[in-house]
C-alpha cells in the first residue's frame, strides 16, 4: 500500500496536479499537500525537490502557519518522515 501510495503520489506531481503555495521562506519556495496519500511536497529556492510522506494535515498546515518555515521544517518534517 505504501508503494503504491508514493506512485500515485510521484505521478500527481509529474502531471502538475498539485496547487502549490508560495511561502515566506529563505530556503523554502513553495509547497503542496496532498491529503488522499498524506504526502507533502517541497520546493526549495535551490531548485531541489522533495516528497516527504504520511505527514499529518496538521503538520503541513502548521508549516503554512509558521513564523518561521525553515525551522519549523528542519525541527518537525525533514528529519522525522521518510522523503525521497
Amino acid at each position: 500500500m505504501k508503494l503504491f501510495r508514493k506512485l500515485f503520489a510521484w505521478e500527481a506531481n509529474r502531471t502538475g496536479a498539485l496547487n502549490y503555495k508560495e511561502i515566506d521562506s529563505a530556503c523554502i519556495k513553495e509547497t503542496a499537500y496532498q491529503y488522499e496519500t498524506k504526502t507533502m511536497f517541497i520546493r526549495m529556492k535551490n531548485e531541489t525537490e522533495k516528497q516527504y510522506f504520511d505527514v499529518p494535515p496538521r503538520i503541513y498546515n502548521a508549516l503554512l502557519n509558521s513564523n518561521n518555515p525553515d525551522q519549523f521544517f528542519e525541527s518537525f518534517i525533514s528529519r522525522r518522515y521518510y522523503s525521497l
